[in-house]
């Protein structure tokens, strides 16, 4: 007996949804059925409904961070774009700036601040266990390379 298996919605489906709703939306224009610039100013749902659905669907905090973020700034774009209030988007490009300093400060703190529960404290203390019981001594708490990469990464091997 053979299951029957649903499509699953991917990043093209949504795209080629989008795409042929567009089409019939000008299409419409260009025949004089309905104007589009009344419908096109409500663009930034479509930001705010990805940013809920994905804030929604996965169980990773920093995605459920980034699904409301992203749903943040579509509402903004959606309050500017019906006029509820007024801004330049010039005017809001150092918000950037912040946030990310923030999401730094605050990640730095939380690292520094875990307890001994923690999951990434238990993995370094795995690690230590591992290494010291490979060479038969012991390894000092501070012999785990600890580093940080902005926009960019980096291949280690420590031997």
């Amino acid at each position: 007996m053979s299951a029957v298996v649903s499509p699953r919605v991917t990043g093209r489906m949504v795209a080629g949804g989008i795409l042929i709703v567009l089409g019939a939306l000008f299409t419409l224009d260009n025949f004089g059925v309905l104007d589009a610039g009344d419908i096109v100013q409500y663009w930034p749902l479509l930001l705010v409904a990805f940013g809920i659905s994905k804030a929604m669907q996965t169980r990773h905090r920093d995605q459920k961070i980034a699904g409301i973020v992203i749903a943040v700034v579509g509402g903004l774009l959606l309050v500017r774009s019906l006029h509820l209030v007024s801004f330049r988007l010039r005017e809001l490009w150092p918000v950037f700036f912040l946030a990310v300093g923030a999401l730094l400060v605050w990640e730095s703190f939380r690292r520094r601040a875990s307890s001994p529960g923690d999951p990434a404290e238990r993995a370094l203390a795995g690690a230590r266990e591992g290494l010291a019981g490979h060479r038969g001594e012991s390894v000092p708490l501070g012999a785990v390379l600890n580093e940080f990469a902005f926009m960019g990464g980096g291949d280690r091997v420590v031997r």
